[in-house]
């Protein structure tokens, strides 16, 4: 799988092993983006800015 945006392909078209690694960035990136939303919402409630 191409790390290009111009080549349009189908999760399903390619193989495991990049279907994997696309499912891995993919989570790990949302994953990721729901820590620091946990992490600020902590720090914004412990200094009290609210």
């Amino acid at each position: 799988m191409e790390n290009s945006f111009n080549s349009k392909v189908l999760v399903a078209q390619v193989s495991e092993t990049d279907k994997i690694a696309f499912y891995k960035k993919t989570y790990a990136h949302v994953a990721g983006g729901v820590f620091l939303f946990i992490l600020f919402e902590y720090l914004f409630y412990k200094v009290s800015l609210l």
